[in-house]
């Protein structure tokens, strides 16, 4: 699978600004430790011409886990981290 993950941002695409530049990434599914994850290994244009290159699994979150409360790095709800997704129309 490809992924790519555009920001949202105030300045133009083509600044020079490393906020401006998406991230690629590819991805398949894995077993680990008897679940399925997307193990990803994405890269980005870090700052000036430095590349970041970043590797992950990825496992789903499903109710009633601490992650569907809390989600790393985002501190949120998975409903308050998508509503904005419902609210927009998707």
């Amino acid at each position: 699978m490809h992924l790519t993950f555009t920001p949202i941002s105030a300045k133009p695409a083509g600044s020079g600004s490393s906020d401006s530049e998406p991230t690629i990434g590819l991805g398949t599914m894995t077993r680990q430790a008897y679940e399925w994850t997307m193990e990803n290994q994405m890269s980005t244009i870090a700052a000036g011409n430095l590349l970041l290159t970043h590797w992950a699994y990825m496992y789903q979150c499903k109710p009633g886990q601490p992650c569907f409360a809390a989600l790393l790095g985002a501190w949120v709800s998975v409903p308050e981290f998508l509503a904005p997704c419902v609210q927009g129309g998707g």
